[in-house]
């Protein structure tokens, strides 16, 4: 998350990272986690999907959905 948020600041995108579950791809050779991005404005959201974020952002990994809430993450239950 630390590599997450560095990113994140670099491209200057304000927001709320959120960490989700693993996921194993090309057999398991290939590993990464889902992610939500809590509170991106419009602009920062183009941002996200003009640039990517994570190592393996070029091999089409990193779909990004919208959605209008993200206040039942992370809720105790």
């Amino acid at each position: 998350m630390q590599a997450v948020n560095t990113e994140l600041e670099s491209l200057g995108v304000q927001c709320r990272a959120i960490c989700g579950l693993r996921h194993r791809l090309e057999g398991g050779r290939l590993a990464g986690y889902s992610l939500m991005l809590d509170g991106l404005s419009p602009q920062h959201s183009l941002t996200m999907l003009e640039a990517g974020v994570g190592g393996h952002r070029r091999l089409g990994c990193g779909l990004f959905v919208g959605h209008k809430s993200a206040a039942a993450v992370g809720a105790p239950e």
